[in-house]
Order: C-alpha cells, then sequence, then structure tokens
C-alpha cells in the first residue's frame, strides 16, 4: 500500500478499525495521517513488518500522538522497526486502550522500553530481540536500568494472559517476578534464550501460574544435573490446565519415565512437542490416553516399534480426531519397512483420520546422546 491510497481511502471507509501494512512508511505521509485521524474515528489497531529509516520513530510518533489518546488498543511490528524514542512515548500516550503489543525489538529501541511503563491494561504482550544471533541481547547485564524497569512495568500489567520473549538472555529474570504475582493469571508463556541448569527459581515459579495452558520453553541443557530435570518435571506435572506443551533443551534429558510422568499428570494436552534422550513404546500407551491429543512430534532418539505404534493408533479416541504423529528421529535398530509404516498409516487414517511421519536417525546415536549428556546438542 502506497501513501497516495492511504490518502484517498480512509473518507470512503469511516469503519476502518485496523491496518496491516508491509511498509510502515505508507504512513509517513502528513497527509496519509491526517486521512485515518479524520475520518477514521474507531480506528484502533495497526500492524506492519518493515519501518526502516532514521525517520521512522518521528514519523510514527506523529501518527500516534495524532489519535485520540487511549484510542489504539492493537499495536505490531513484524520485522525491522526503526523504532526509539519518539514512537515509544506516543504508545504510553494509549496505556490504558492497549490491549495487545507485540515488537520485534532493534538496538535502537532497547533504551526506551521503560517509556511504556505507562501500558499496565495488557493483555498480551510478545517481545522479540531481532539481533540475538548477531549481537546477543541481555538487558540486565548491558543495560540495568532498563532492565529494571521493565521488571517493575510487567508486574504492574494485572490483566496479563500471554507473555512470550524471543532473543532476549535476562528474560528469564524479568518473566519470574510475574510469575509470583497472585493477581496476574498468564494462560500462555513462551521464554527462550536461558540456562537450565541456572534456572530452578524461575521453573519452581512456573507452579504458581496454574491457569497455564500454552507453554513454550527452549533452553540450553548444558550442565543440567538430575535434580534440575526432577525440578522441571515436578513443576510441569502441576500445571494440569496445560494444552500444547513445547520443550526444547530444557526437556534433553528425558526419557520414558518422565514422558510418562507428564503424560499421567496433564489430561488436556492437545499438541505436544519434546526433545529427550531416549524414548520407546512404554509411552506410547499413556500418550494415547491424552482424549485430546492431536499434535504430537518426537524430537528425541526413539525406539518405538510397529507392534507399539499400531498399538497407539488403536487405542486412540474420536477427541484425536485428525491427529498428526512426527517421529524425528527414530533409532536405527527400530527401523520400520515401507510396508509396516504403511500399515500403521492406514490405521491411523481408518481409526481417526490421522497420519504419522516418520524420519530414520542417520547420525552417530553414540554422538547424539554424548551432546545431549555433555550440552553439545
Amino acid at each position: 500500500v502506497k501513501a497516495s491510497a492511504l490518502i484517498k481511502w480512509p473518507p470512503k471507509l469511516p469503519r476502518l478499525t485496523s491496518l496491516q501494512l508491509w511498509a510502515g512508511d505508507a504512513l509517513s505521509d502528513p497527509k496519509a495521517q491526517d486521512a485515518i485521524i479524520e475520518h477514521c474515528p474507531k480506528f484502533d489497531a495497526l500492524s506492519f513488518y518493515i519501518w526502516i529509516g532514521e525517520a521512522a520513530d518521528q514519523q510514527l510518533a506523529s501518527f500516534l500522538s495524532g489519535l485520540q489518546p487511549q484510542q489504539l488498543r492493537y499495536f505490531e511490528t513484524i520485522s525491522h522497526a526503526d523504532l526509539g524514542e519518539g514512537a515509544l512515548l506516543s504508545l504510553s500516550s494509549h496505556g490504558e486502550s492497549l490491549k495487545n503489543l507485540k515488537m520485534a525489538l532493534r538496538p535502537s529501541t532497547i533504551p526506551h522500553l521503560g517509556l511504556l511503563k505507562t501500558c499496565t491494561a495488557l493483555e498480551s504482550l510478545e517481545l522479540e530481540y531481532s539481533n540475538s544471533r548477531e549481537n546477543p541481547l541481555d538487558l540486565e547485564a548491558t543495560q540495568h536500568d532498563v532492565f529494571v524497569e521493565v521488571q517493575q512495568w510487567l508486574c504492574e500489567c494485572k490483566s496479563l494472559s500471554n507473555l512470550q520473549f524471543s532473543g532476549i538472555f535476562s528474560a528469564l529474570k524479568l518473566v519470574t517476578p510475574v510469575l509470583l504475582q497472585h493477581d496476574i493469571k498468564l494462560s500462555h508463556l513462551s521464554v527462550d534464550c536461558y540456562e537450565a541448569h541456572n534456572a530452578g527459581e524461575f521453573h519452581r515459579a512456573l507452579t504458581h501460574q496454574t491457569t497455564l495452558q500454552w507453554l513454550q520453553l527452549t533452553a540450553d541443557s548444558d550442565a543440567m544435573l538430575r535434580d534440575d530435570i526432577d525440578v522441571v518435571v515436578e513443576t510441569l506435572t502441576r500445571l494440569e490446565q496445560l494444552r500444547h506443551i513445547k520443550l526444547i533443551g530444557v526437556s534433553d534429558f528425558f526419557n520414558d519415565e518422565h514422558i510418562i510422568a507428564l503424560a499421567r499428570s496433564l489430561p488436556h494436552l492437545d499438541d505436544v512437542y519434546f526433545t529427550g534422550l531416549q524414548v520407546g513404546d512404554a509411552i506410547l500407551p499413556e500418550l494415547a490416553n491424552l482424549k485430546d491429543l492431536r499434535r504430537l512430534e518426537v524430537a528425541s532418539i526413539s525406539t518405538f516399534t510397529f507392534e507399539g505404534l499400531l498399538d497407539f493408533a488403536e487405542r486412540l479416541g474420536p477427541g484425536n480426531q485428525g491427529i498428526e504423529f512426527r517421529v524425528e528421529a527414530a533409532a536405527p535398530e527400530s527401523k520400520l519397512s515401507d510396508e509396516e509404516l504403511q500399515v500403521i498409516n492406514q490405521k491411523l487414517t481408518s481409526k481417526v483420520d490421522g497420519k504419522l511421519e516418520w524420519v530414520l536417525y542417520r547420525g552417530n546415536r553414540a554422538e547424539w546422546i554424548a551432546g545431549c549428556i555433555f550440552g553439545r546438542r
């Protein structure tokens, strides 16, 4: 969409409530901004993929500050957006109305995150640091004042239900105090870029959020001990409302025992993904007992047999309709023939219209296990 279109369209669209743009600079023309502000009084949601340039910050600030105070409900930047003090300050003028905030953070944005402290009506907050691979962000170590401001801000967002951090190493310490707030009830949580061995406080704090239904944890498993693993499993088994669980790294040492414990304690699971050390047929009956399970991905060395998988399919019920089961690293000694895979898929199709994707692990199994044990995976 070009700026010229945004100048012409608004007078014909008085009920316009939202804009989804590829390039945010379509709003750079003051005439386009004025057209929306004047003719679209119900406008309350803005999303764009990219907005590059030194002028981006002030151009967006001009538009957001031109709206009526407490008008904006939804704001999203998906990729590269050169936003800074101006844009974040203008967002703060919508602190009582803004319910959903999703931002791909750039270095220019980080120092000004504290300006969002008035945005305490948030129900959903997703922050992603898009430069994490090239220039990892440890907010606590590099900009401690901002870290403290953000930590305090999050604890004041009493309506939060969805909280997701990506690419921010200090996110663990930002999230933990939120988990301990008795008047914050999360349903969705995602945290990555943390060391599982040093995350005991965070993992234990998760037990305070028994309302969680959707959980994704991505961690470095290096140096994890038995006690660390036990804390993770004990915590997860207490989150009885979970429906979606995705565990990467934090579950690298899981075996049959751990997966069985989760399956028995979390009866509402419908979407399951986990890494692990090694699992086999023993987990399949327990997983098949999950009445709502519709997606299962096993990213662990697995030794599932033809008989075990066939029995799994036979145990499924109406709530498992359309189930997708992916085995990502089947052990060579448990290799299934094409005929066996066909029989299993026929059974899944006839039973619940499901399917199995089965991938043979072709690497060195000893290296896989050593990689888990010594944190090299």
